[in-house]
């Protein structure tokens, strides 16, 4: 049996936290309402358990703040260093996606030909001077095994024939007539 009067603060907290069994706390119930001693000490003891709660609370939204705004400050350096990052890729994907610009000389004693950077597309200008049919002409690539790479069109008053992107080594890239006549060869070589 309880002793109600009696009943010491360890008790009480055992109470308000809804620690007793269901029996306890009927006749503890009945008993507050006799009594007015306990009822005052009980009020008492339920007023520092809600303080201390609320403290608590307090306590773990503000840890939780602490936490937010260390969080949020880790992020804003995180998303400039991911903006940075997607600037630089997009930059040097742009100037390797823009065409390069290859004048294919010929001229006396020497190779004739071009060099170009491997992995860029290429905007081909074959040097034609000293040939009699102003074009249009048909354009070819050979790489180095004889494989044709590419093949387009080349007319000198529309502006550079865009080639596609050819590995690195030796190419050749020849000049026709559009009826088939070989006019020039130059030697492409492509590095990386």
């Amino acid at each position: 049996m309880i002793r109600y009067c009696q009943m010491d603060d360890d008790e009480l907290e055992r109470f308000s936290f809804g620690k007793a069994s269901e029996e306890e706390t009927e006749q503890f119930e009945e008993h507050l309402l006799i009594c007015d001693s306990c009822r005052e000490r009980f009020q008492a003891v339920e007023e520092f358990v809600l303080a201390m709660r609320s403290a608590g609370g307090d306590i773990r939204a503000g840890e939780a703040r602490k936490r937010s705004r260390w969080q949020v400050a880790w992020l804003v350096p995180a998303f400039a260093g991911l903006v940075l990052i997607a600037v630089g890729i997009l930059a040097v994907s742009r100037h390797a996606t823009q065409p390069l610009a290859v004048v294919l000389t010929a001229t006396r004693g020497t190779v004739a030909g071009g060099t170009a950077q491997a992995g860029r597309v290429l905007n081909l200008s074959p040097d034609l001077s000293g040939i009699a049919d102003r074009g249009p002409y048909r354009l070819e690539v050979v790489d180095d095994r004889g494989v044709v790479t590419w093949r387009g069109r080349y007319d000198a008053a529309k502006g550079a024939a865009a080639v596609p992107a050819q590995r690195d080594g030796t190419h050749f890239v020849r000049v026709y007539t559009l009826s088939g006549e070989l006019l020039r060869e130059y030697a492409l070589v492509i590095q990386r």
